[in-house]
């Protein structure tokens, strides 16, 4: 009999889900997937979490818990410590397998390897055997699966570079739907949006920010359009090393587009109770104040941040935007 996996739609799924996905299917699973975030799986992960931890993290408890409304031999939560050699990622990732089994009853079987780029490559391959053998015995299907993973991958942060959204990358890549040319780079004004790419592709945690600015006649840059080279080179020039990987990326995206006509204005979305995007997201923002070249808006994501309010803000940078060109 068929087993089933389920993935939440939620954190890395917008980094990884083709590996995962690929890599399940591979060993002849089916991946089972979250509904879309809503306010419903938002107040379900909140029911079950403490205040001080971040929405994103309530919104993956959520996530988990709408799953357990499906049938389900597996649930997939890695527990990643890091995902570049000598970088880290927040350590709430790594305690996620805990958490969850902390706050949520009658869970079904959790797959939890650990990812952990600072060790050896052996010991990662140790952790791709593990996971693999649940499925199979044979290690040529559970290497072959693997390498099939990080190809799909791999095309997928091609498509991203693009300027496709996670979505439309996944429905291409994973559904088999047709490439079609990017047609959202028609807008008179273009905007570097930074911030995890949990809070700048899920639509109800961002208020949809990015189709607003597109209806606003905003083309948006993500930070995933950024090759990691440019990106490396950027963050060289900076006195200290930067050891959080996803905040390298938000800062070399800064400092490239800054220096750059490419774009007329600046979105940083950050996540209320983020640690790295406390110290990180106020270095961005004092180097945007001394810097003063282009209108830059800091946007700060809780489950009481408001809709009305947050469309004034961004009418107004837009606005801001616009004056400033046209000066």
């Amino acid at each position: 009999m068929q087993k089933t996996v389920g993935i939440p739609r939620a954190l890395l799924y917008y980094n990884y889900y083709p590996l995962w996905k690929t890599f399940f299917e591979e060993l002849g699973c089916s991946v089972i997937l979250s509904e879309k975030t809503s306010k419903e799986i938002m107040n379900r992960g909140i029911e079950v979490t403490v205040d001080d931890v971040c929405l994103p993290i309530k919104i993956y408890h959520g996530h988990i818990r709408n799953l357990l409304m499906k049938d389900l031999d597996y649930i997939f939560i890695p527990r990643i410590v890091s995902i570049y050699k000598k970088e880290y990622i927040c350590p709430k990732f790594s305690g996620l397998p805990d958490m969850i089994r902390c706050n949520i009853n009658e869970l079904p079987t959790i797959i939890s390897p650990i990812i952990d780029w600072s060790k050896s490559r052996r010991e990662l391959t140790k952790v791709i055997f593990t996971v693999g053998s649940i499925f199979t015995s044979n290690p040529y299907k559970i290497w072959s699966a693997y390498k099939k993973g990080i190809n799909q991958l791999k095309i997928y942060k091609l498509l991203l570079k693009q300027g496709f959204m996670p979505e439309d990358a996944i429905n291409i890549l994973v559904n088999k739907k047709d490439l079609l040319t990017p047609d959202f780079n028609k807008g008179k004004y273009t905007v570097l949006l930074l911030g995890h790419s949990y809070n700048i592709y899920d639509n109800f945690i961002n208020m949809n920010i990015v189709q607003k600015l597109r209806k606003m006649e905003c083309n948006v840059i993500t930070p995933e359009q950024l090759p990691t080279e440019k990106i490396e080179k950027e963050v060289e020039k900076l006195p200290k090393k930067i050891f959080w990987s996803m905040s390298k990326k938000l800062v070399g995206n800064y400092l490239h587009y800054i220096k750059t006509s490419e774009i007329q204005g600046i979105i940083y979305l950050v996540s209320f109770g983020c640690g790295p995007d406390s110290l990180i997201g106020e270095l961005v923002w004092k180097w945007a104040n001394k810097n003063g070249q282009l209108p830059f808006m800091f946007v700060t994501l809780d489950e009481h941040t408001g809709e009305t309010g947050f469309n004034t803000r961004l009418e107004a940078f837009v606005d801001m935007i616009e004056r400033r060109v046209n000066i």
